[in-house]
Parts: structure tokens; C-alpha cells; sequence
């Protein structure tokens, strides 16, 4: 079976990811992560030495200015800080 290739935005230490993924011997058969963005270099510093990718640490609202939409699975920011930003693509799922 093809994998399905994610992006994780708002990646934070990629905690998301390695439920998508899995990790070690439980690695998964149906999702690999081949692109995480994360504004804060923080976390960045601990996604990149967990994971093998490079973190787009450029602004969202950057990133997605050509996106129509972005599914994200809890609300990580809120709704308020989503309007803030003028992220009126975030769907939650």
C-alpha cells in the first residue's frame, strides 16, 4: 500500500507526527510526513534532531498563501488567534 504523504503545520516537536508515523518498531505503513512548518525555533531545534526533516520555520501565513484550506486535527491555537493572524483557511477535523 502507498503511503500517504502529510505536511504538519504548526508542527511544534513533532508530536502529531509520530502518531501519523509511529515510531521505532510500530513505524507505520500508511503515513510518512514530508514537510513540517513550525514558527518558533524552539521546538524546531527538538523536531529536527527527532526527526529527519527540515522544519519551514517561514511564517504561516506565508506558507499557505496559496492554500485554500488546511485541515488541523485539535485546536492548537484558537479561534481568535486564527482570526488574529488571518488564517481564515484553518479547518479543524
Amino acid at each position: 500500500m502507498k503511503k500517504l504523504r502529510c505536511a504538519s503545520f504548526f508542527a511544534g516537536v513533532g508530536g502529531i507526527d509520530i502518531g501519523f508515523e509511529g515510531y521505532g518498531i510500530h513505524k507505520s505503513d500508511c503515513f510518512e510526513v514530508i514537510y513540517a512548518n513550525e514558527f518558533d525555533t524552539y521546538p524546531v531545534k527538538t523536531y529536527e534532531l527527532n526527526n529527519n526533516l527540515k522544519v519551514d520555520c517561514r511564517d504561516i501565513r506565508e506558507v499557505v498563501k496559496d492554500i485554500d484550506k488546511i485541515p488541523d486535527f485539535e485546536p492548537r491555537i484558537t479561534y481568535k488567534q486564527a482570526y488574529l493572524l488571518h488564517l481564515d483557511k484553518l479547518v479543524y477535523i
